[in-house]
């Protein structure tokens, strides 16, 4: 008998399924109780089509370590003949789990977004999470939908064990098919710095993330019916939890901003005032327009930000012309290009963490939240 331990499901979320036993075991639904006290549910087969094999599903949070899940299989089957063989089952083999949907989503959902890398993408989603979670009392999911997880390493999250990349995988049981709300399952908080410090009396919403990883870029190949509409339907019923959802997009045109313009409600632009950034703005727009047209009617064009900004003659060239070209939904103020941002992300900390050397930068973060707020209330 194989056994493979799953930390990360939710209890509430599996218990209203039946999980039956299709090997040794009584037909029959099993509970019992794993080393912590914590209450974990266990099947036979778990929908993964391996024969022998039993599913043990625990909270998230519980510590599903190999004897724990081992002892909970020997309280519901009685003696075996050998001890199980325990290992830890690939996310992606998970049976999903189907949620309850509400209709009308409330929440902000934001793509970060622009054709072009290397414009401080993670810099600003990151900021702006900060400040909308400790400044505007916002609750805020921030999903990392770059393989290069710039963001997911910034607000301190390593090695995370259900990234984006498992969400839009889809039930491997099922055709792939991908459940609605599932992206509920990986929803993870972010790093200690990023959240309220009881010690402090800090008293703000925690900061929570839906992580990548380099094997998110495998999505981008993926060819199934609905393609575009996977991330959409994972999130139904998950972002209703939450104020703002800020989408990091991958610095390209393919299958994963797709899927993160179709599932947005708003599109922010960020741009630096240099050649190659500012010609990637028309080439975005033009595929928020087409997604607009055929995906996504709802989705609104928010503004562009403009950052590294420095006072030179050839950026003021650019300046001009992204004035010119986008008009009022150009967002002010312009974010400077300071050495403070990259420590900040260097550091997996948010810009406070910095004192007076980032207060003027995170002043302006500030400004720029409260106007993308009313934008988006608009």
């Amino acid at each position: 008998m194989v056994l493979f331990a799953q930390p990360q499901s939710c209890l509430f979320r599996c218990h209203m399924r039946k999980w039956w036993d299709l090997s040794n075991l009584a037909s029959r639904k099993m509970w019992g109780i794993i080393s912590n006290g914590a209450y974990g549910a266990i099947c036979a087969n778990g929908g993964i089509g391996v024969k022998g094999t039993i599913c043990v599903y625990t909270p998230r949070g519980a510590r599903a370590d190999r004897w724990s899940a081992a002892s909970l299989v020997s309280s519901v089957a009685g003696p075996m003949s050998s001890p199980p063989h325990v290992g830890l089952l690939p996310h992606r083999f998970r049976p999903a789990v189907q949620r309850k949907v509400t209709q009308n989503m409330s929440a902000k959902i934001i793509a970060v977004c622009n054709q072009k890398g290397g414009v401080g993408k993670t810099t600003l989603v990151t900021g702006l999470a900060e400040v909308f979670s400790r400044t505007l009392g916002k609750k805020v999911l921030v999903i990392d939908a770059d393989p290069q997880y710039n963001v997911t390493s910034a607000l301190g999250v390593t090695e995370p064990e259900f990234t984006l990349n498992d969400v839009l995988y889809g039930d491997e049981s099922n055709n792939q098919k991908i459940m609605v709300g599932v992206a509920g399952d990986a929803i993870m908080p972010a790093g200690e710095a990023w959240q309220p410090r009881a010690d402090k009396n800090e008293d703000f919403p925690r900061l929570d993330l839906i992580a990548a990883e380099r094997n998110l870029a495998s999505r981008e190949r993926d060819s199934m019916m609905a393609r575009e509409h996977r991330l959409r339907i994972a999130l139904k019923g998950v972002a209703d939890e939450y104020d703002i959802v800020l989408i990091d997009c991958a610095p390209s045109l393919g299958l994963l901003t797709v899927n993160a313009l179709t599932a947005a409600t708003h599109a922010l632009l960020i741009t630096e005032p240099r050649v190659a950034s500012v010609e990637g703005l028309s080439e975005i727009v033009t595929t928020i327009g087409e997604v607009q047209e055929n995906l996504n009617e709802n989705i609104e064009l928010l503004g562009v930000i403009v950052n590294k900004q420095k006072k030179r003659a050839d950026q003021m060239h650019w300046i001009e012309k992204i004035n010119a070209n986008f008009g009022d939904l150009v967002f002010e103020p312009m974010l400077q290009d300071r050495e403070v941002f990259a420590k900040a992300q260097a550091a997996s900390q948010p810009l406070r963490a910095w004192g007076s050397e980032a207060a003027p930068h995170r002043a302006d973060l500030v400004q720029l939240a409260t106007l993308i707020w009313k934008g988006a209330e608009a």
